[in-house]
C-alpha cells in the first residue's frame, strides 16, 4: 500500500501495532481510488504514543474515536472493541468494551472486504475474514450473522456499496439483510436519507457505470424503498418506469425524477428531512414539468414560462429530457431554444433587472400599494418585449401599467 510518511512515522512511534482498515485497504485491492485512511489498534486512545507536534482531538469518548493531526494529514483511530446493542438495529451502540485482540474487532465489522486490516509498522495484511478473496470476487459478504441485526443502517450500506464498487451481494448475506429490513424503522431519517443520496450518486464515487440504477434496483427488489420513507415506494410501475428513465438522467435531477410520479413527493422530502432548499428545488422543478407536460405553450407564453421558472430552468430542461428517455421531441426543443434565447437578449431575468424600481413609481406619485402589481405587469412585458425594458419608455408608458 501506498502509504503516507506522516503515517508511516505514527505507526513507528506507536508502542503497539497500528493498522488501516476499512475502504482504503480495500480499494488497494480493487484497485479504485484513493479514499480516506482509517487506522485502528489494541491502545487506548488516551495512551497512544504520538510523534513530535501531532495532536489528538477526540471524536467520541464513549467508542475511543480521535481524530490524529499530523504533518497536515489527519487520520481517524478507533481502538479494537467490541460493541453492544440493548436496542436491536440501532445503529450506534449502547455500551463498547476495548479488547487488545484483532480477531474480536473483526466481527463487529459490516462486510469482510472492509475487514482487512494493513499493519502499518511491518507492512503486511492481516484477513481475519477472508475478505482479500472477496475483493478480487467483487463480492460483498457479512462477517457473521449478526451484521443486520446490530445495526439496521447496514442494510442501506449494502446496497450503497454494491452500487459504489459494482459488487455482487452474497446469497446468504442478501437474505440476512431481508430478513432484517424492519430493523430500518429504527434508524434516523437523517441517516437513511444520507445513505439513500450516496446511493442515487453512487456512480460518480468510483465511476462505476451505472451504480446508481444498480443501487436503486437492488433497493426496489429487496422491499427496502419503503423503509426508507413509507412514501417512497408508492406503487412498482411507478418505480421501474423511473429506472428506465434514470439512464438518461444527470445527477442534479435524479431525486426529482425518482418522485416525479409520486403524489406523496413532499412527504418524502420532509420525513427524510432534506433541506428547505433541496424541497424547494425539487417541488419547484416538478411542477414546472407537469405543467410544460401539460399545457401547449405558443411563443410568447413560453417566454414567460422560461423567465418565470428561471432559477430552476436547467432542472427543468433535464428532467424533460430523462422523462422521455433521451429524446428531445419537437416541445422540449423549443423550450431550450427560447431559454438560449432569453439567456443571450435583454430579457430581465428577474425583477430586479428591470429598469425602473419602486423609486421610480414613488417619484410619479402612484399609491405605494400598487408597487408590486404593477412592477410585475412591467416585468411580464418586457419579458415578451425585452427591448421595452428601457427606463425612458417605461416612465412614458407607466399608464398602461396601472
Amino acid at each position: 500500500m501506498n502509504i503516507p510518511s506522516s503515517l508511516k512515522k505514527i505507526a513507528k512511534v506507536a508502542q503497539s501495532p497500528i493498522y488501516a482498515v476499512g475502504g482504503s485497504v480495500r480499494n488497494f485491492f480493487t484497485k479504485f481510488g484513493k479514499t480516506d485512511i482509517d487506522i485502528c489498534g489494541p491502545e487506548l486512545t488516551n495512551r497512544l504514543l504520538l510523534p513530535s507536534g501531532a495532536r489528538l482531538k477526540v471524536v467520541s469518548e464513549n467508542l475511543g474515536t480521535a481524530i490524529i493531526l499530523y504533518g497536515g494529514d489527519e487520520y481517524e483511530y478507533t481502538p479494537f472493541r467490541t460493541e453492544t446493542y440493548h436496542h436491536t438495529g440501532v445503529h450506534t451502540p449502547s455500551s463498547v468494551q476495548f479488547v487488545s485482540d484483532l480477531q474480536i474487532d473483526s466481527q463487529r465489522r459490516d462486510f469482510a472486504c472492509n475487514a482487512i486490516y494493513y499493519d502499518l509498522k511491518n507492512a503486511k495484511f492481516i484477513d481475519p475474514c477472508n475478505g482479500i478473496k472477496d475483493c478480487k470476487d467483487r463480492v460483498l459478504r457479512q462477517v457473521n450473522d449478526k451484521v443486520f441485526c446490530v445495526d439496521g443502517l447496514r442494510i442501506l450500506r449494502l446496497i450503497r456499496f454494491a452500487s459504489e464498487l459494482g459488487f455482487r451481494i452474497e446469497h446468504k448475506t442478501k437474505q440476512n439483510a431481508y430478513e432484517n429490513l424492519h430493523l430500518l424503522e429504527n434508524i434516523s431519517s437523517e441517516r437513511k436519507r444520507i445513505e439513500w443520496d450516496k446511493i442515487l450518486y453512487a456512480d460518480i464515487k468510483y465511476n462505476v457505470k451505472d451504480g446508481f440504477i444498480n443501487g436503486v434496483s437492488l433497493a426496489h427488489k429487496l422491499g427496502i424503498l419503503s423503509k426508507v420513507s413509507p412514501d417512497l415506494e408508492h406503487n412498482v410501475l411507478g418505480v421501474e418506469q423511473a429506472l428506465q428513465q434514470l439512464a438518461y438522467a444527470k445527477v442534479h435531477v435524479r431525486l426529482s425524477l425518482f418522485l416525479y410520479n409520486n403524489p406523496n413527493a413532499e412527504s418524502v422530502l420532509y420525513s427524510l428531512k432534506y433541506s428547505n432548499d433541496t424541497i424547494k428545488h425539487t417541488l419547484n422543478t416538478i411542477h414546472a414539468c407537469k405543467q410544460f407536460e401539460r399545457i401547449n405553450f405558443n411563443h410568447m407564453q413560453l417566454r414567460l414560462f422560461v423567465i418565470k421558472n428561471f432559477l430552476y430552468i436547467d432542472s427543468i430542461i433535464d428532467l424533460l429530457y430523462a422523462l422521455a428517455q433521451g429524446m428531445n421531441n419537437e416541445k422540449n426543443s423549443s423550450l431550450i431554444q427560447v431559454y438560449r434565447t432569453v439567456t443571450l437578449d435583454k430579457t430581465p431575468k428577474t425583477l430586479r433587472e428591470l429598469e425602473i424600481d419602486g423609486y421610480d413609481l414613488l417619484s410619479l406619485n402612484i399609491d405605494k400599494k400598487n408597487f408590486s402589481k404593477i412592477l410585475h405587469s412591467v416585468w411580464e412585458h418586457c419579458i415578451l418585449y425585452p427591448n421595452c425594458n428601457d427606463k425612458k419608455w417605461l416612465l412614458d408608458n407607466i399608464s398602461k401599467f396601472l
